[in-house]
C-alpha cells in the first residue's frame, strides 16, 4: 500500500535551535530595558545643561528660599494652593475659588476673647492686649494664617496695626505671615522689620510675650533648619504651659511639620505622627478651628 507523503506544517520557531529562542526573547527585553534606562538617567545623571548636578528640568524649588526671593515664587505657590484646595474644600466658594471674598473676610466677631470668623474660616479664640478694633482684624489674620492664605493674613495683620500702631501682637502676625513652613520659603527681611517694631512688652499678658519670645528664635542666626527647629522646641515650651490654648497647639504642630521639611525620611515619621496628633486634639476640643483638620490632613 503506497502512503501519501504527510506534510509536516513548521511553526514559526521550529527551525530554532535552543540558543535561538533565547536571543528572540532576550533581545525585546534588551531594549525595553536599554530605554528605561536611558530615561533614568536623564532624570538623574549628568548633562550639559547641568554641569553634573541632577537635570535641572527635573528639580524642585530650592530647599531654602529667603527674603526678595520669595516674591518670585508666589505665582507658583498661588498655583499650588489652588491645585490642593481639594486638601480643604469647605474653604472654596460655590465659584471653586480658593480666596475668601471680601465679604466672607469682613464677617468676624466683635469680642476680643472668642471671635467667629465667618463659617469658612472657622472658630478661634486668641486673646491679646490690642483694641477692640485691632483684635477683630488680627484674629482674621490668625484663621487666615492657619487656612495658609498668608496674602490675606499679612493685609489683616497690616489692619491691625494701622488702628493700633502700638498693637505688638499685629506685629507678631506680620512676621509669621512671612514663613511659610510647607514650602520652606521665609522673608527674613520683612519679619525682622516688623519685629523690631516690637519695643515695648511690659503691658503685655505673660502669655504673649512667651508667643514673642518663640518667633524670636524662628528668625535669629543660623541656618533655616537650625532656625526652624529652635522656634518648633520654644513653641513646645509655650503649649505645655498653656495646655488650654488651642492656638499654641496648632502652631506647635505646624513647626514640627515645618521641622520635618528639612529632615531626611526616615525621622520625619515621627514628627507628622506628632503634629497629627496634636491637630486631631484640637480638633476634639473645637471642630470648627481652622488649624484642626487642615493640619491633620497635611501631616
Amino acid at each position: 500500500m503506497k502512503h501519501k507523503n504527510s506534510q509536516i506544517r513548521k511553526t514559526p520557531h521550529s527551525n530554532l535551535s535552543g540558543l535561538g529562542i533565547a536571543k528572540q526573547i532576550i533581545k525585546p527585553v534588551f531594549w525595553t530595558t536599554l530605554v528605561i534606562v536611558g530615561l533614568w538617567s536623564m532624570m538623574h545623571f549628568a548633562t550639559p545643561e547641568s554641569k553634573l548636578e541632577p537635570y535641572t528640568k527635573f528639580k524642585k524649588i530650592p530647599v531654602i528660599v529667603e527674603d526678595t526671593e520669595v516674591r518670585k515664587l508666589e505665582p507658583k505657590l498661588e498655583r499650588f494652593a489652588e491645585d490642593n484646595r481639594l486638601d480643604f474644600p469647605d474653604m472654596t466658594n460655590s465659584n471653586g475659588d480658593l480666596k475668601p471674598t471680601s465679604k466672607q473676610l469682613s464677617s468676624v466677631g466683635h469680642l476680643a476673647h472668642a471671635s467667629d470668623v465667618s463659617n469658612q474660616l472657622g472658630t478661634i479664640e486668641f486673646p491679646t492686649s490690642g483694641s477692640e478694633e485691632a483684635q477683630q482684624h488680627f484674629i482674621r489674620g490668625v484663621a487666615a494664617l492657619h487656612s495658609f492664605w498668608y496674602t490675606e493674613a499679612m493685609e489683616a495683620f497690616q489692619e491691625s496695626t494701622k488702628v493700633d500702631s502700638n498693637f505688638a501682637m499685629g506685629f507678631w502676625g506680620k512676621a509669621m505671615a512671612s514663613n511659610r513652613p510647607l514650602w520652606r520659603v521665609q522673608d527674613i527681611k520683612s519679619a525682622k522689620a516688623a519685629l523690631l517694631k516690637i519695643s515695648n512688652t511690659s503691658k503685655l499678658t505673660q502669655r504673649e510675650r512667651d508667643y514673642i519670645h518663640a518667633i524670636q528664635f524662628l528668625y535669629g542666626e543660623g541656618e533655616k533648619p537650625a532656625r526652624d527647629k529652635a522656634y518648633s522646641n520654644a513653641m513646645r515650651e509655650v503649649y505645655i504651659k498653656y495646655p488650654k490654648d488651642l492656638e499654641a497647639a496648632c502652631f506647635y504642630s505646624l513647626s514640627l511639620m515645618g521641622v520635618a521639611k528639612n529632615i531626611i525620611k526616615k525621622k520625619k515619621l515621627r514628627l507628622h505622627v506628632e503634629a497629627g496628633a496634636i491637630a486631631l486634639d484640637v480638633f476634639q476640643q473645637n471642630p470648627n478651628h481652622p488649624c484642626a483638620a487642615h493640619y491633620a490632613i497635611h501631616a
